[in-house]
């Protein structure tokens, strides 16, 4: 692979809410196959390991710490940068959606707190709102981070540009089969608006859509996964985002506030 190429993943894993160690035995069973072999990068869906089951959630916290440390050494020992969503509960008992970073050292290098809270699933009563932009270093690319509903904000995907130029971002999400033709037209309309390449993962497995997707900045879907649970793969090109965006010069022609009066 090139220097400013990246192999990417996403792994549209089934997220069991009944079920926190089948969840755990399929990350498991994903770093043991060598189809990681040839990526620099891996997403996981939104909340892999226990999904939305609140009331169960309570009581993952070793769980989750396991885990963290589980991930850790793969990202190591498959020299593979991996993003997933996970609780983040800290010593009071609050707690956020959160993105990790595990780089390809091991070390947790970024974490995102999801902004939007989804009211339907009346988020804002278990999670705390996030703090704020989180940008991620990839070889040559430069991300911003996004969970699920964050999607449905393009103020978020515009603030990322604005303060870090950023060339892609990831989205680990749980989008259900209902609204999955709003899952594909906002990827595709995020990738086209920033002229940067979209790397979303969705869940698979009771109500959640799949149809994970891989997507260039000209709007182009590279990759995109069915219904069922899958790896999708790409190659992205930083030139790629460079070549587009001087074809075609939107973002550069983005104006502020007081030009558009308000």
């Amino acid at each position: 692979m090139k220097p400013d190429q990246l192999r990417v993943g996403l792994f549209q894993m089934k997220v069991n809410e009944d079920d926190f160690d089948a969840n755990l035995f399929s990350v498991q069973q994903l770093f043991a196959k060598s189809l990681l072999a040839e990526l620099d990068l891996l997403v996981l869906p939104e909340l892999f390991l226990t999904g939305f089951r609140y009331e169960k959630m309570a009581d993952t916290r070793k769980l989750h710490h396991s885990l963290l440390d589980f991930i850790a050494t793969q990202a190591r020992e498959h020299s593979l940068e991996v993003f997933g969503s996970l609780v983040l509960q800290n010593d009071e008992g609050k707690k956020w959606n959160t993105t990790y970073q595990w780089s390809s050292s091991g070390a947790v290098t970024a974490v995102y707190q999801k902004l939007h809270l989804f009211p339907y699933l009346q988020e804002a009563t278990f999670f705390e709102v996030g703090g704020g932009l989180a940008a991620s270093r990839v070889g040559s690319f430069l991300f911003g981070q996004a969970i699920c509903y964050d999607l449905r904000f393009p103020e978020l995907f515009a603030a990322y540009q604005r303060v870090y130029q950023v060339q892609g971002y990831i989205l680990p999400a749980q989008w259900p089969t209902a609204r999955i033709r709003h899952w594909e037209t906002l990827v595709q309309a995020r990738a086209i608006e920033n002229q940067s390449y979209v790397l979303a993962c969705n869940g698979v497995g009771g109500q959640l859509g799949g149809s994970s997707m891989i997507v260039h900045p000209d709007g182009t879907v590279l990759a995109k996964g069915g219904a069922d649970e899958d790896l999708v793969e790409a190659v992205l090109e930083v030139e790629e985002v460079k070549r587009w965006r001087e074809v075609f010069p939107s973002v550069s022609q983005w104006k502020s506030k007081e030009q558009y009066g308000y």
